[in-house]
């Protein structure tokens, strides 16, 4: 079985038939290095603000989780910065009247006989003050008017929507949290938006299958 990964989405839409022949070729060795990632360790010390309830442990985490690093003054200086980003999401989350339900969510949708898309749909799930669901990707340098753009998060609202929770479309929102920051940016796309997306979705779906299967 063949799959696109979620992150992977903007990458196959610019050029399916490329995507399509690197798929073909089979899976990659990547090295990532340098151990856990910064927004996997800010998005841990978030887990941690929800389970207690207290930023201090979530601060405390944070800094535990950077605590390997050299004591130089930039490094000070990003642990700074990344613990004010945490206050900054917990003082909106809280202003939101977010109830925090879910993580890591994933994603498995079928879009062909041989071809998935899959991967983590959100980090972060919560439910609205006034009902429905938000959910949440973190990332970094967040382009506040061109992220929801990606074809990725129509998808993910409709996954949430119809798959998880069988709820209506307009009872979710999709966003992306940037953890330099801690700022939440949202949308809730119409369903004429999403049946776009999905329709491209397939299209793509069927020229990357015809190339594996070539």
């Amino acid at each position: 079985m063949n799959k696109i990964s979620i992150t992977n989405l903007e990458k196959a839409r610019a050029n399916p038939s490329k995507y399509g022949i690197e798929l073909k070729k089979g899976p990659q060795t990547i090295n990532f290095g340098g151990g856990r990632a910064k927004s996997m360790r800010w998005h841990d010390a978030v887990l941690v603000y929800h389970d207690s309830g207290e930023l201090t442990k979530a601060i405390s985490k944070l800094e535990q989780s950077f605590g390997n690093r050299k004591d130089t003054s930039k490094n000070r200086r990003e642990l700074e910065d990344l613990i004010i980003a945490l206050d900054t999401y917990v003082n909106e989350y809280n202003n939101k009247g977010y109830i925090h339900i879910d993580k890591r969510v994933s994603i498995e949708k079928q879009l062909a006989s041989q071809l998935w898309l899959s991967g983590w749909a959100c980090w972060l799930l919560n439910m609205k003050d006034k009902g429905g669901y938000s959910g949440f990707i973190i990332t970094k340098n967040v382009d506040e008017i061109n992220w929801m753009l990606e074809l990725r998060y129509p998808i993910i609202q409709d996954y949430i929507a119809n798959t998880i929770y069988g709820c209506n479309i307009n009872e979710v929102d999709v966003g992306v949290i940037d953890y330099t920051t801690g700022c939440h940016h949202s949308i809730c796309y119409s369903q004429e938006d999403i049946n776009d997306a999905l329709e491209e979705l397939y299209e793509m779906g069927v020229t990357i299958i015809e190339i594996l299967n070539d």
